[in-house]
């Protein structure tokens, strides 16, 4: 303890480097989902910025220790262990953060605890016990090399004389300059891979001088295809036009059966028999994307038919899909039957926000339990209003959403008819070599447990008379990913690729003959289908939607996909995501960096289409 009564300093700036050491070991973990050739001076820069940054995640620590134990002796001991309860905190998190990142390549976020902090988080995220179990594990490790730090800093800070000190402090100046301006020349000169090696890092934010170094003739490329991101918190002007409406249009009943997580593999006679039935009844798409890669952009781009890039806005002003508008101004009643809840994400604000007196939240907590109660609550509501004098009967808007797919949850004890197969979905466990079938025959099994409810609630209507006259869509918020593009991406809300991005969709009206249909189609297409066809709205679709009528030949030539936070233009088989520094990152469909240029043209059209709905 004498060198803590002598050397309180010099003690806390020894804790706050071996935290650093640490923590910047941890970030090293991150390459192991870079795919690139990793050259020398990216390695050095790598190594250079992720300890820089650690330093500086923890200086926090440094200054609160010091802060405390510096105006009095018996303060010191209080000093060091708030620095050490605050490294353990951050490590923690980076722990937990390069996890996310490795299964879903984000770094925690606002959204991710925006999820957590929401409603019903357990309808977000799921973990099972080994996950707690190695959760637990990691604290209990931590915790032990705290204590090592503890014992070898007490020890060592008695023989490092100032000058040691003084050099460590020094030194990581140095790193921290260094990685700077390597990301300096890299962004101004258009040297990917050092900007991507920063994407590693979570919540850097290394320097850029782009004017600067292009005025002294040290840039080069790195302002192509350069693009504001900036969207704010501009009011919307969607619908463009006020909406024109024919009241001649006969109105049907509308179904809109959404499934969370859908994968078009599972769509066959084996895995869904019953949907694979009534794709053959049906329009059947099968080049049919997302316009996002998550559930709460997913579901945006379906019902509002414009891009996930106005979520915020739309949720800030209060802007309703023209679809739900123009539902209740046709007198429809809608009514929800959600598995998960429906305010997180928070659709309540946003899809729903004109919407009185629909269910927001589930009936129970279990996805598989929600599944089987909406369809028992679906069925008895049908029966119900079946049992109305036609004349007292309003057109009815049902949207069903099956979230039990999204959480690989089905009723313990049922006959898994894929094997072999996981009880629970393990992702730690996955990488990049991972055979993906033992996760595959789970998500199968539970789309096959899945289509037994559709089954259930589809026939449902039938035998009560309704199918008739109801239009049926059925598709998917996004797909799930298995590691198709061999990345080590599992899940979904990582790339936008077509493994994440491509979903069933099918359109069921008994007056039009069944067909398959091979365009590239979208979620943008489908309010303007419904709004055209079945509302009898009148208006140009681009005063309402970035999409096309479903029942045309037209397909787009680009698709602007993504959220506000991340973005991409895909065009002839490339990804141009927008990295949120405003350079575009081009990719082939299996996301390999490629060169292929994206034609000024469509750029141009595709940043058009991200504010065109804003308030000028």
């Amino acid at each position: 303890m004498a060198s803590m009564r002598t050397q309180p300093h010099r003690l806390l700036v020894l804790d706050w480097a071996f935290f650093s050491l640490l923590l910047g070991g941890l970030f090293l973990l991150q390459l192991r989902v870079y795919f690139q050739p990793l050259g020398v001076g990216d390695a050095l820069y790598y190594g250079a910025a992720s300890l820089f940054h650690a330093g500086v995640l923890l200086a926090p620590g440094l200054l609160l220790g010091l802060l405390l134990g510096l105006p009095a002796r018996r303060m010191r001991l209080l000093g060091r262990g708030a620095l050490y309860l605050y490294s353990l905190l951050v490590l923690l998190l980076a722990l937990l953060d390069v996890v996310v990142y490795g299964l879903f390549r984000f770094h925690l976020n606002g959204m991710v605890l925006e999820l957590l902090a929401g409603p019903s988080p357990a309808d977000v995220f799921q973990f099972g016990a080994s996950q707690w179990i190695m959760a637990a594990g990691a604290v209990a490790l931590l915790l032990a090399v705290a204590v090592g730090f503890w014992r070898l800093g007490s020890w060592l800070v008695g023989r490092m004389k100032r000058r040691g000190i003084i050099v460590l402090v020094v030194g990581f100046l140095g790193l921290g300059l260094g990685a700077n301006a390597a990301h300096m020349l890299s962004a101004a000169r258009g040297y990917t891979p050092v900007m991507d090696l920063s994407d590693l890092l979570p919540h850097y934010f290394p320097l850029r001088a782009n004017r600067f170094l292009a005025r002294i003739g040290w840039g080069g490329n790195g302002d192509i295809y350069r693009v504001d991101i900036r969207q704010g918190a501009a009011s919307m002007r969607y619908p463009i036009e006020p909406i024109v409406v024919q009241d001649s249009v006969p109105k049907k009943h509308i179904l809109l059966l959404l499934i969370d997580t859908w994968n078009p593999l599972t769509l066959n006679d084996s895995v869904m028999p019953f949907l694979a039935e009534f794709a053959r009844k049906s329009t059947y798409y099968t080049r049919h994307w997302s316009g996002s890669n998550g559930t709460k952009t997913g579901v945006f781009s379906l019902f509002y038919g414009i891009s996930g890039v106005y979520f915020d806005n739309c949720m800030r002003s209060g802007t309703a899909p023209v679809l739900m508008d123009q539902l209740q101004f046709s007198g429809y009643q809608i009514r929800t039957y959600p598995s998960a809840t429906l305010r997180n994400p928070p659709f309540s604000a946003t899809v729903f926000c004109h919407t009185d007196s629909v269910r927001l939240d589930s009936w129970v907590e279990a996805s598989y339990g929600g599944d089987m109660a909406l369809t028992e609550h679906f069925i008895g509501d049908i029966q119900e209003f079946a049992k109305k004098d036609s004349a007292h009967q309003r057109p009815q808007f049902w949207f069903l959403f099956y979230d039990g797919l999204h959480a690989f949850s089905m009723p313990h004890g049922l006959c898994h008819r894929f094997q072999p197969a996981w009880e629970n979905a393990d992702w730690l466990s996955l990488n990049n070599d991972s055979d993906p079938t033992l996760l595959l025959n789970l998500y199968r099994n539970t789309a096959h447990f899945v289509d037994s409810l559709v089954r259930r609630a589809v026939s449902a209507l039938d035998s009560l008379g309704l199918l008739q006259n109801t239009v049926v869509v059925v598709t998917g918020d996004h797909s799930q990913e298995f590691n198709d593009n061999r990345k080590n991406y599992w899940g979904h809300a990582s790339n936008l690729s077509a493994a994440q991005l491509h979903v069933p969709m099918l359109l069921y009206d008994t007056d039009v003959q069944p067909d398959t249909v091979r365009r590239w189609t979208s979620h943008y297409d489908v309010s303007p289908t419904l709004l055209r066809h079945y509302l009898g709205v009148c208006n140009p679709l681009d005063d309402y939607s970035q999409g096309f009528d479903l029942r045309d030949t037209l397909q787009p030539d680009f698709l602007l996909v993504g959220s506000e936070d991340d973005w991409a233009i895909l065009y002839h088989g490339c990804i141009y995501r927008v990295h949120p520094s405003g350079r575009l990152i081009a990719t082939d469909s299996v996301l390999n960096a490629t060169q292929e240029p994206l034609p000024p043209a469509i750029f141009n059209r595709a940043t058009e289409q991200r504010r065109c709905f804003l308030a000028r």
